[in-house]
């Protein structure tokens, strides 16, 4: 629509702003889900310590569905995602410990860069007696598990990513201008890590594409605000019957972990 009338009223229009625009316009189709989820979300953020990780289910296995949250995210975000799953499969609570860990470790949040999460989740496996992990990971979560498993694939088995900036988002770059820095410090961290086709992004990119990529998967969103373009919640390399592309804007990028069928899917995944 913008470039048609651009071409015939031979305007020029930027790419800054055709971009921010859709994104603008993702944002406004799902602020609903934003405002009714976000609510709930937070109210049980509330409820738990920042600090502390969540065990959903234990058992006698040595078996690991381990949750990983995104960027100033906390561990209770999974807690309608797991209730779904188990009302869907019960039996899930049989074979599978799960757990969601908590990021907010360290005392300088300006620390929790992909990297550092990225050995603090490795870290985590490698304290804990567990030799077949499934990593699923939310938002910034997903990007920190693809760069773990770059680094070590020992004990992680798959990975299921959801609404992740894989390859960095262009919502990074268009709405955390320089002087948001006076008001929350110093931001070239984040903007470093989750600025599309970051360094960081490339580079796990590079070295997963020589890696057995079969066990990754991907929930792709198509109105999610703080994922755009789209295709950076995806590798190229990752086979499409290991993709769901989610078209519809009743979830959120903070209200898909409520969404049934994104548990449904997660669970066939699981259990492939």
């Amino acid at each position: 629509m913008f470039n048609l009338r651009s071409q015939m009223l031979n305007i020029q229009i930027p790419q800054d702003y055709i971009e921010r625009t859709i994104i603008l316009k993702n944002f406004i189709l799902t602020l609903p889900s934003i405002l009714y989820h976000g609510t709930k979300s937070l109210i049980e953020k509330y409820k738990h310590n920042k600090k502390e990780d969540i065990i959903f289910n234990e058992t006698d296995t040595k078996n690991l569905i381990l949750l990983v949250h995104g960027y100033h995210g906390h561990p209770c975000n999974f807690i309608p995602l797991i209730d779904n799953i188990i009302n869907i499969d019960s039996n899930i609570k049989l074979v599978w410990n799960v757990r969601a860990i908590s990021l907010n470790k360290f005392d300088d949040y300006n620390d929790n860069t992909v990297d550092n999460e990225a050995k603090l989740l490795l870290n985590y496996l490698e304290t804990n007696d567990f030799d077949n992990v499934v990593l699923v990971g939310l938002s910034k979560g997903g990007f920190v598990c693809t760069r773990a498993y770059s680094y070590d694939n020992s004990k992680i088995n798959k990975i299921i990513t959801i609404s992740s900036p894989l390859c960095g988002t262009r919502s990074c770059d268009l709405f955390l201008p320089k002087i948001l820095d006076y008001v929350n410090g110093n931001m070239d961290l984040v903007r470093n890590d989750l600025g599309y086709k970051s360094s960081i992004s490339s580079d796990t990119l590079n070295i997963l594409a020589t890696k057995n990529t079969d066990n990754i998967y991907h929930i792709v969103p198509k109105y999610d605000h703080m994922i755009y373009p789209t295709e950076t919640a995806a590798y190229d390399f990752v086979k499409e019957k290991n993709i769901l592309r989610y078209n519809s804007i009743k979830y959120s990028h903070i209200g898909i972990p409520f969404n049934k069928d994104i548990a449904s899917t997660i669970i066939e995944w699981i259990n492939e």
